[in-house]
């Protein structure tokens, strides 16, 4: 019997603004979405990048092997596959960048669960807490659904306050089966029976002083506690600086504040020209 050669699956670019071919980074995600990225942003955004960029590069002549997407260095432009896939990736990235943020990509907390692992997994601290407060917003009309992605993505405070409201509507005596709690829910995957039991304790009357499980240390948590930490969004710790802004003041020269040029021109049309 003869064995077919499968074709090689080409990667296909994301949609604007991750499109940019002056951007000087390029993550693959899972289902092969070539999102075009600067650096520089991600950096800021991310110590976990942070660290990454800080080590040592390949040169411009070295190929990565990658399972998929046969990674290579695209000229200077190095290519890193990651295990999200495009539609997480991409409500991250718009998370992350100074653009337009709108509530219509985070309006189903399912689907923000995905995003969430991934702010955690490389300690995004921004899309973290604008994704919470999203959840908070949206727990009056889907307390139960934000329960259970705040359980996905190891969420107390949302929990909690998922919980609250879902105890002010709470009628035990309406809900004999103990799996009565689970309609709406669909899957539950990444909620775990202690989630599932402390959460029925809490709606009976039950003191509960936390409502999730404490997650397991991964190896992000080892490599967060040796990354540097910048103790400033204006360090000069990241790669790239290239501009002073020197502020103005009657009192004295005040301190000077270094910037990066692509981020004041992705903000201002003014700045950029």
């Amino acid at each position: 019997m003869s064995r077919t050669t499968p074709e090689l699956v080409q990667s296909v670019d994301a949609p604007h603004p991750f499109n940019q071919l002056s951007a000087d980074l390029i993550l693959c995600t899972a289902d092969l979405v070539d999102f075009r990225v600067q650096s520089t942003v991600l950096a800021l955004a991310s110590p976990f990048f942070a660290a990454m960029f800080a080590l040592p590069q390949p040169a411009a002549t070295t190929s990565i092997s990658c399972v998929l997407c046969k990674v290579k260095l695209q000229g200077e432009t190095a290519v890193i596959p990651v295990s999200e896939d495009s539609a997480a990736l991409e409500l991250l990235l718009r998370l992350v960048y100074p653009i337009l943020k709108t509530h219509s990509q985070i309006e189903d907390p399912q689907e923000m669960v995905p995003a969430l692992l991934a702010a955690t997994k490389y300690e995004m601290e921004l899309p973290v807490q604008m994704m919470s407060e999203r959840l908070v917003a949206l727990t009056p009309a889907k307390p139960l659904q934000v329960w259970g992605a705040a359980s996905r993505t190891g969420l107390e405070d949302v929990a909690r306050q998922a919980a609250d409201a879902l105890k002010a509507s709470w009628t035990p005596q309406a809900n004999k089966e103990v799996l009565t709690l689970l309609d709406g829910l669909g899957d539950m995957a990444g909620i775990s029976a202690g989630d599932y039991f402390r959460l029925k304790q809490f709606l009976g009357g039950g003191n509960v002083p936390t409502l999730l499980s404490p997650g397991p240390t991964s190896e992000v948590d080892s490599v967060a506690t040796q990354a540097p930490q910048p103790s400033s969004p204006f360090s000069t710790d990241f790669p790239g600086i290239d501009l002073k802004c020197q502020p103005t003041s009657r009192h004295g020269p005040p301190t000077p504040l270094f910037a990066h040029q692509v981020m004041l021109s992705s903000r201002s049309s003014v700045l950029k020209t």
